[in-house]
C-alpha cells in the first residue's frame, strides 16, 4: 500500500500510472524514487508532458509566438517547434516530429485546452458520448492516452525546461538574427536542441523503451487530418461548411442516413 510522505501533495494512482502534484517543486527524480521506495512501479520512457510557451522569442524581429514543447518525462529528452499560435496543426508538428524520432509514446500531459480535451456539450451528455477533439481522435488512432494536466506542478518538468529556453534559445535566435518561425525551426532541429539534448539528456533509470513503432509517413498522412461525421441525404448530397457534395452511389462502404 502506498503512504504519502508528508513532503508531497497526495498523487492520484491509476493503475500504473502516476500524476505527482508537488507543491513544493521538488524534482522529478526525487519523487519518482519516494515512489518506488512506496512500491509504486514508476515505467521509464513513458510519459510526455507536452505544453506551449507564449513569448516574444524573436524580440520584435518577427512576431510573437508559441513555442510547443515535448519532454520526456524518464530522460529529459526534449523535442519543440515554434509557430504563431497555439493550434491542432501546431501540435501535430512537434508530435509528428517525435514520433519520427523516437516511435509512439504512450501518453502525453499536455495543458487543459480544446486542441487537446474539451468538455462534453449538453447533446453529448445526454447521449452519454465522451467528447474527442480533432487531435484526441489523432492520438486515439495512434494509441497514445492523453492526460491533461491542470497545473504547472503536474507538469513538473516540461515547466521547468521552459525556463532553459526562454534564457537559452532567445540569447542563440538573437545572436543569428534569426526573424521569423521557419528559420528558428530549422535552427532548432539542426543545431539547438542536438546541443540541449547532449547538455541535460540523460539515461532512464531503465533500459525499457515503452514507445511503440514508428508508423510510415504514409500511416502518419493518414492519422493527421481533420475528420468530420456527415449525414447522406437520400439523393446522396453531403453538406459541410455551406457547400453541398454530390457522392456517387452505389459505393457499399457508405450510404444514405435514411432509405
Amino acid at each position: 500500500m502506498y503512504r504519502q510522505p508528508p513532503l508531497f501533495s497526495r498523487p492520484v494512482l491509476d493503475g500504473k500510472k502516476v500524476l505527482l502534484v508537488d507543491h513544493n517543486q521538488a524534482t522529478r527524480d526525487v519523487r519518482a524514487e519516494v515512489l518506488r521506495d512506496s512500491g509504486v512501479t514508476v515505467h521509464a520512457v513513458e510519459d510526455l508532458p507536452a505544453a506551449r510557451v507564449l513569448h516574444d522569442w524573436l524580440e520584435g524581429r518577427g512576431a510573437g509566438g508559441c513555442l510547443m514543447d515535448m519532454v520526456d518525462d524518464a530522460t529529459s529528452q526534449t523535442q519543440a517547434r515554434m509557430g504563431k499560435e497555439e493550434t491542432i496543426w501546431a501540435a501535430v508538428g512537434v508530435l509528428q516530429a517525435w514520433i519520427e524520432k523516437h516511435g509512439v509514446p504512450r501518453d502525453l500531459y499536455p495543458d487543459w485546452k480544446n486542441v487537446y480535451q474539451r468538455k462534453a456539450t449538453p447533446a453529448e451528455q445526454l447521449r452519454g458520448k465522451v467528447p474527442v477533439t480533432q487531435f484526441g481522435r489523432m492520438c486515439q488512432k495512434l494509441g497514445i492516452g492523453i492526460l491533461a494536466a491542470s497545473s504547472p506542478q503536474a507538469k513538473g518538468r516540461v515547466e521547468r525546461v521552459h525556463g532553459v529556453h526562454q534564457d537559452r534559445l532567445i540569447k542563440k535566435l538573437r545572436r543569428k538574427k534569426i526573424a521569423s518561425y521557419e528559420a528558428a525551426n530549422e535552427d532548432l532541429e539542426k543545431r539547438y536542441l542536438p546541443d540541449h539534448n547532449r547538455r541535460f539528456a540523460r539515461e532512464a533509470a531503465k533500459p525499457e523503451d515503452y514507445h511503440g513503432h514508428k508508423p510510415s509517413a504514409r500511416e502518419l498522412r493518414e492519422i493527421f487530418r481533420l475528420e468530420t461525421e456527415r449525414r447522406i441525404s437520400n439523393d446522396w448530397v453531403i453538406r459541410h461548411e455551406g457547400r453541398a457534395l454530390q457522392l456517387n452511389p452505389g459505393r457499399m462502404c457508405y450510404g444514405p442516413t435514411q432509405s
